[in-house]
């Protein structure tokens, strides 16, 4: 953003005018993330751009702070900054020759962060996008995935009902590992739906009608440390599908064979989503999984499907719910040995 902002700063010229001016579009950016953001949400602010650290360096330097930077130190620096007409007559202990041009930029980038998101103090790290890259690898390694921990905070963040996400995305994984031998499943995409079905709801904070809309929306353009893109763009289209009708527009960035394997996803949330008005986990109707490459049928045992608050009827309605599905979803009834 400071490359940006640079063009406010033509040729390294300082003035009012123009720290105003970045001062102002930072605020407008910073507008479009305040609602989740303001400090009521976060207990501590800490940053990791290059710009912060040198920010913090100027005021050490200086002795107004120890360590962090806070709003007096800001503005002290701001005052300090405005009083040269060029960034060549920059002369501050601590500040290189590879922040001069972009310093006052970044102080009025980091105030307009700090008033439009209520920050008060700010501590540094010099952990940034490789660190974090590293992180996740390691935890992997581990056995320890760092797209778990993201999948908590957006839940958390959103205020999502952890014991629904919760129910819905264990069973959408029984589901996807019945079928997965001949549906081509890998434990990556496994894993993906079940992400998914975790965060079905989490668009509700937005607005209850549509919420998988507005699920999908959040999945696709969240910053979600761990995730690629393609994961996310995954993710966000079989959300998309969870309800309503479903329109060919959805998969026109998708190859064929993609297309199909996201289908059959949608098709088991769906399913999924249903059990989840019906009972809890270990009181469903007792049933079968067995699929196809072009089928996918679930048995129940006749007992199950004669309970009154049996998804069976539901299921029905279920049954070929687009002529443009790449399968055929059957139901039928066992007797009980």
């Amino acid at each position: 953003m400071c490359q940006l902002l640079r063009g406010f700063f033509g040729n390294g010229q300082i003035n009012k005018k123009s720290y105003q001016a970045a001062y102002d579009q930072t605020l407008i950016e910073v507008s479009h993330i305040r609602k989740h953001y303001r400090s009521k949400h976060w207990i501590e602010a800490v940053g990791s751009s290059g710009t912060l650290q040198a920010i913090e360096m100027l005021i050490t330097m200086t002795g107004w702070r120890q360590e962090g930077i806070d709003r007096k130190s800001l503005e002290k620096l701001r005052k300090k900054l405005l009083k040269h007409e060029h960034a060549d007559a920059l002369d501050l202990d601590g500040l290189n020759d590879n922040r001069r041009y972009v310093i006052t930029a970044g102080v009025a980038i980091t105030e307009a962060i700090f008033d439009g998101l209520g920050i008060d103090v700010m501590r540094t790290s010099k952990g940034a996008l490789r660190e974090g890259v590293l992180y996740d690898l390691i935890g992997r390694l581990q056995h320890e995935d760092v797209r778990e921990r993201t999948i908590n905070a957006l839940l958390a963040r959103y205020n999502a009902d952890e014991s629904t996400a919760t129910i819905l995305g264990n069973r959408v994984a029984w589901l996807s590992e019945s079928v997965a031998p001949v549906w081509q499943f890998s434990a990556n995409e496994v894993e993906l739906l079940q992400w998914a079905g975790r965060c079905h709801e989490i668009g509700v904070a937005i607005a209850q009608k549509h919420f998988n809309r507005h699920s999908a929306y959040l999945l696709q353009n969240s910053d979600l440390p761990g995730f690629s893109q393609q994961e996310q763009e995954l993710m966000a289209t079989v959300v998309r599908g969870l309800t309503g009708k479903i329109r060919a527009d959805l998969f026109t960035e998708l190859g064929g064979a993609a297309k199909s394997k996201v289908k059959k996803m949608i098709a088991l949330l769906r399913i999924a989503s249903i059990f989840k008005y019906v009972e809890e986990l270990e009181d469903l109707p007792e049933f079968m999984v067995s699929a196809t490459e072009d089928s996918l049928n679930l048995s129940f045992l006749r007992d199950g499907a004669s309970n009154t608050r049996s998804p069976h009827g539901s299921l029905r309605r279920h049954e070929a719910p687009s002529p443009s599905w790449v399968f055929r979803f059957s139901l039928d009834n066992q007797a009980a040995d």
